[in-house]
C-alpha cells in the first residue's frame, strides 16, 4: 500500500510567484527511458544506484573523485552478478543493468537528468553548493531531490532559484531491500512534482510516504524513544545492555534490541542524529541525548564498525543469552484471586486457566482504586501481582496497603520469552518466589529488576505511541503513513498507534503520568491528541 499525505500553501500546490515546473502528465512515473543522476557513491549511493538501473533508467553517476566512483561502479556491478548467480536476474539482465551506470565526474555530465537524488556527505553548504551548480546545468523540467536523513529541506531549497522543483526522497539502508522511501515536500515544492516523484518510487516497487519537513521526518523523529528509553535505564543503572534487550525482544516483540541496534547503526551516528533532533525541538527533553552514549563515542566505542560498544564484537555477533530465574513448576500457585481487571494484561488471566491455575474474580475495592482502577492477582497470603502502571513497585504496594510485584507489558502474553518484574520493599524471599513462579506460568523467563519505573516495555512503547500520535495530530503525515513507515523501516512487530489502540489509550496516558511524577516530567508529557483520545475513547487509528 502506498499513502501520500501533502500540504499546501495558501490553498495551492505552490507559491503562486513561483514558475511551473513541466512534468506532465502530472501523476506519472518517468518513463524508464529518463535519466536518472545519482550524487554521491557512498553505500547509499550505491544502493540508489542500483535500484535505478534495475528499473531500467540509465544512471549518471556523480562524485569528483573518480577513483571513489569507479570502485562504487564495480561495486554495483559486482552485486547485479550476484544477483543472477542467485537466479534473481538472468544474466543478461545483470549485464545490461551494469552498463546503464555511467561514472561522471564533472556536473556538467548530469546536463540530461530528469531527476537527480543527491546522496553526500550530511552538510548544509556543501549540500546547497551542489544544488547551486545543478541549477545552472539541468533542464527546467528537471526534479532536484535530495536523500538527506536530518536536515532541513526548507533551508537546502532557500538558495535555489527554483525551490518548487525540489524535495527530499529520503530512502533507507540498504536502499535496494528497504521499502520505505520517505517523501518530504518544501514548503515551496510543486505538487506536481511530488506526484512524480511519489509515482517514480512507486514504478521502481518502493513504498512511499510523504510527510511535512519536520525534524527526522517520521522514522527518525518517531523511532527516538526506542534507543533513548534504553539509554535512560542504563544512565539510571536499572539494568545491563543485554538485559534490556533481551526483554524488549522477548516480551516487546521487537526483532532486535535497541543497544545491539545503535552498536550496528554506529553510536556516533545514532547519537549524532539525537543530537540533531534535539537541538531542532529547542533542547526538548523527550530527545535528550544519553551519557552513557557519549562516553561511548568519546572512547571511540562506536559499535559493530569499531569491534566494540555496548558488545563486544571479536569473533562473535556481540549478543550473548541472558539467564532468567528458573522456577519448578511445584512452586507454582494452583489458585489466585484476580481483583478487577489487569488492563492490557487482561490475556495474562486466559492463560493461567489454560494452564490449570484456576482465578477467581472480584471487582476491585474502592480503597483499592475502584471500577476504573487497574487491577491485580492477589496470591495466597496477600502478595498483588500486577502490570505496569508507570509508577514503582513501592508506589503501588502504598496504594494498595500490600506487597506488590509488577511486570512489564507484553506484546502477547501467550507467547513471552523474557519478562521484566521488580517486588516492592516489602516483599519477602519466599513471597517473590511465589509471585515468580505464577509469572513464570506465561512468562519463558523473568528478570528481576531493581524497583523501576515503568519498567523496559511499557516505558518504551508508551514513548512511542506518544510520540506517533503526536506527528498525526501536528500534520506531519496520516496516521496510516505512520503505521506503514514504522512497520517497513524498523521492523516494529506491530503499528504503534494499532498498539496503542489495543493496551488503550488511559492505560498509555496513565503510565506516561506517573513516569512525569518520578522522572524529568516534560520528557514524559502526554501528548494532546493522545490525552483527547483516552478522555474520548476515540481511536487512535481512526
Amino acid at each position: 500500500m502506498t499513502v501520500s499525505y501533502s500540504y499546501k500553501l495558501d490553498g495551492a500546490a505552490g507559491p503562486a510567484w513561483a514558475p511551473k515546473v513541466d512534468v506532465s502528465p502530472r501523476a506519472g512515473a518517468l518513463p524508464s527511458t529518463a535519466v536518472i543522476a545519482v550524487l554521491g557513491s557512498g553505500s547509499m549511493g550505491q544502493g540508489i544506484a542500483q535500484i535505478a538501473v534495475l528499473a531500467g533508467h540509465p544512471v549518471q553517476w556523480f562524485n569528483r573523485s573518480r577513483e571513489r566512483l569507479e570502485a562504487g561502479v564495480d561495486s554495483v556491478r559486482a552485486r547485479l552478478t550476484r544477483l543472477a548467480e542467485k537466479g534473481l536476474l538472468t544474466a543478461e539482465q545483470a549485464r545490461e543493468a551494469g552498463q546503464r551506470l555511467h561514472p561522471v565526474s564533472e556536473l556538467a555530465g548530469l546536463a540530461k537528468a530528469e531527476l537527480v537524488i543527491e546522496s553526500v556527505a550530511e552538510d548544509l553548504e556543501l549540500k546547497q553548493r551542489l544544488f547551486a551548480e545543478l541549477e545552472a546545468v539541468l533542464a527546467p523540467g528537471a526534479i532536484l531531490s535530495t536523500n538527506t536523513s536530518s536536515l532541513s529541506i526548507n533551508r537546502l531549497a532557500s538558495k535555489l532559484k527554483h525551490p518548487e522543483r525540489f524535495l527530499g526522497l529520503h530512502f533507507f539502508n540498504p536502499a535496494p531491500l528497504m521499502k520505505l522511501v520517505e517523501v518530504v515536500p518544501g514548503m515551496r515544492t510543486e505538487g506536481a512534482v511530488t506526484d512524480r516523484a511519489v509515482a517514480t518510487l512507486q514504478a521502481w516497487g518502493k513504498t512511499p510516504v510523504t510527510c511535512r519537513p519536520s525534524p527526522g521526518f517520521i522514522v527518525n523523529r518517531v523511532a527516538r524513544p526506542f534507543y533513548t528509553e534504553a539509554l535512560r535505564l542504563l544512565d539510571e543503572g536499572n539494568a545491563d545492555p543485554a538485559v534490556i534487550d533481551s526483554v524488549l525482544t522477548g516480551s516487546g516483540g521487537f526483532a532486535m534490541g535497541p543497544l545491539a541496534l545503535t552498536d550496528l547503526i554506529g553510536q556516533d551516528v545514532n547519537a549524532e542524529v539525537t543530537r540533531q533532533i534535539w537541538n531542532a525541538f529547542g533542547h526538548d527533553a523527550r530527545f535528550t541525548p544519553s551519557l552513557t552514549q557519549q562516553a561511548l563515542v568519546e572512547a571511540g566505542l562506536l559499535g559493530r564498525k569499531t569491534g566494540r560498544g555496548f558488545f563486544t564484537y571479536e569473533g562473535s555477533s556481540g549478543l550473548r543469552a541472558v539467564s532468567g530465574a528458573e522456577v519448578s513448576s511445584s512452586q507454582r500457585p494452583s489458585r489466585v484471586t484476580l481483583h478487577g481487571s489487569l488492563g492490557p494484561a487482561n490475556p495474562v488471566v486466559e492463560v493461567l486457566r489454560n494452564k490449570g491455575v484456576e482465578v477467581e474474580s472480584r471487582p476491585l475495592a474502592a480503597h483499592e482504586g475502584g471500577p476504573d482502577g487497574l487491577g491485580f492477582l492477589e496470591l495466597p497470603g496477600g502478595v498483588a501481582v500486577t502490570v505496569t502502571d508507570g509508577r514503582t513497585a513501592y508506589l503501588r504496594a502504598r496504594a494498595l496497603g500490600r506487597p506488590v510485584v509488577v511486570f512489564d507489558l507484553a506484546l502477547d502474553y501467550r507467547a513471552v520469552k523474557h519478562l521484566a518484574v521488580a517486588p516492592s520493599h516489602d516483599v519477602q524471599a519466599e513471597q517473590l518466589e511465589q509471585a515468580l513462579a505464577l509469572i513464570g506460568v506465561f512468562a519463558g523467563r523473568t528478570a528481576v529488576f531493581r524497583d523501576s519505573p515503568g519498567l523496559v516495555v511499557a516505558r518504551t512503547v508508551c514513548m512511542l505511541i506518544n510520540e506517533a500520535t503526536d506527528v498525526v495530530a501536528q500534520g506531519v503525515c496520516s496516521a496510516e503513513a505512520v503505521e506503514i513507515a514504522m512497520r517497513l523501516a524498523v521492523n516494529y512487530p506491530v503499528g504503534l498507534l494499532h498498539w496503542g489502540d489495543s493496551v488503550g489509550a488511559p492505560w498509555v496516558c496513565t503510565v506516561l503520568d506517573h513516569l512525569a511524577t518520578i522522572l524529568p516530567p516534560t520528557r514524559y508529557r502526554v501528548a494532546p491528541a493522545l490525552r483527547a483520545a483516552a478522555i474520548t475513547g476515540k481511536k487512535l487509528l481512526a
